[in-house]
C-alpha cells in the first residue's frame, strides 16, 4: 500500500503499464522497427571495415581466412543496414529487438574472425617451431662433419696483392 501524501486524499493512482511500440518487444509489436540511426551507424562501420580490409590485403598484412572473415563481416554489416526490413522480420519471428539480433550477428562474425585468425597465428607458431628444429639439426650436422674432418674452419681469405701498375 503506498503511503498517503499531505494534501491528497487516498493512495497515489498507478502508472499506466507502457504499450509495446516501436522497439518494443511484447503484444502489439508490429510496429517494431530499425531507426534510422542504426542504419546509417552499420552502413558506416560496414564501410569503415570494408576499407581498412581492403587497406590491410593490399599492403599484405592480412592473408587466407582473416582476410575472407573481415570481408564477410563487412558485408554482413553493409547488408544488415540495407535490408533493415528483413532484420526486423527476423527480430519479430526471434520475439527480440532488432538491435539485439544485429548485436548478436555482429557478435558472431567478429567470434568467426577471432578464431580464423588464432588459428592463423597458431600455424605460424607451428611452422617457427619446426624451423627451428630444422636449424638445430643442421647445425648439429655441420658439427659433426668438422669433428670427422677435424679442422677448424678456414680462416677469412686474405686479398690478393695488386699487380704493380704499367704507368710507373
Amino acid at each position: 500500500m503506498i503511503p498517503a501524501v499531505k494534501g491528497r486524499a487516498g493512495p497515489l493512482p498507478a502508472e499506466p503499464a507502457p504499450e509495446a511500440g516501436p522497439g518494443r518487444v511484447g503484444p502489439g509489436t508490429e510496429g517494431m522497427s530499425m531507426t534510422w540511426t542504426l542504419r546509417i551507424v552499420l552502413l558506416i562501420l560496414g564501410l569503415v571495415l570494408l576499407g581498412v580490409t581492403v587497406g590491410l590485403v593490399r599492403r599484405g598484412k592480412v592473408r587466407g581466412g582473416a582476410r575472407a572473415a573481415a570481408f564477410l563481416t563487412a558485408l554482413v554489416l553493409i547488408v544488415l543496414a540495407l535490408a533493415a526490413d528483413g532484420v526486423v522480420r527476423a527480430a519479430e519471428a526471434l520475439g527480440v529487438e532488432p538491435l539485439v539480433l544485429v548485436l548478436l550477428v555482429l557478435a558472431m562474425c567478429l567470434a568467426v574472425t577471432a578464431l580464423v585468425s588464432s588459428a592463423a597465428a597458431a600455424r605460424q607458431e607451428d611452422r617457427a617451431a619446426a624451423l627451428e628444429r630444422d636449424i638445430a639439426a643442421l647445425r648439429d650436422e655441420l658439427t659433426n662433419i668438422r669433428n670427422e674432418v677435424n679442422q677448424p674452419p678456414p680462416p677469412p681469405a686474405e686479398p690478393k696483392p695488386r699487380p704493380p701498375s704499367l704507368r710507373t
